[in-house]
């Protein structure tokens, strides 16, 4: 009886030392970089203030560029000219205006791509209002050149929206949360007003064009 005592303390202690020390393990394994660099600490100098704006720029590549997996928008561009014409009956949307609605490849395509340069747009100007990233900047100027830079882009993108769609939800700041996300459809002239105000206020940042360098920013 004695013995198997001493053989239940044994056991008691020896799972009692394995949990302290599987806990220590948690420790030490929780605290661990993150694998990439957050939002947070990205933003830390000039060149990376220029990847983000450059990242709104980016998005041309998607609207204009060939698009081998998606539907692209090209047809989109030529419709309001009637530049196309097409019999079969694969592409009559844009012939003949027949089922041209959301469920259309091409025209969910662009819709989905405008609200992403929005929302890049968006998140720029909100970086560009921190007080951290203000600080990183050293070149005059250079600060209003990208916030110009970035209200033209997301004016550019207003109009497209208006033009297109009319009645296309006005998202002009950064969206947290799903929860946030659902937006009402913009009334009357809404977003093309708001695109003539991006605009006018970039009319004032924007440098003149001899402040870029040509070898580098074509």
């Amino acid at each position: 009886m004695r013995m198997m005592n001493s053989i239940k303390y044994m056991v008691i202690i020896f799972l009692a030392i394995s949990g302290l020390y599987g806990l220590n393990s948690c420790s030490d394994e929780l605290n661990v970089d993150p694998t990439s660099e957050l939002e947070g600490d990205f933003y830390n100098s000039e060149q990376r203030m220029q990847q983000g704006v450059g990242a709104c720029y980016a998005m041309f590549a998607n609207l204009y560029g060939p698009v081998l997996s998606d539907p692209g928008m090209h047809a989109m561009f030529m419709l309001p000219g009637d530049d196309i014409s097409n019999f079969d009956s694969g592409n009559a949307a844009f012939a003949a205006f027949s089922g041209l609605n959301e469920s259309n490849g091409q025209v969910a395509y662009a819709w989905r791509r405008y609200y992403q340069l929005l929302y890049r747009c968006n998140f720029m100007l909100e970086k560009l209002e921190e007080d951290e990233v203000k600080a990183v900047y050293r070149r005059d100027g250079l600060w209003e050149a990208n916030k110009g830079e970035v209200l033209f882009l997301r004016a550019w993108a207003y109009y497209r929206l208006y033009d297109w769609f009319g009645k296309a939800p006005l998202q002009d700041k950064r969206i947290p949360s799903i929860g946030s996300a659902i937006l009402p459809p913009s009334e009357g002239t809404q977003m093309l007003d708001k695109a003539i105000s991006d605009l006018n206020l970039a009319v004032e940042l924007l440098p003149n064009a001899n402040y870029w360098t040509p070898a580098t920013e074509k």
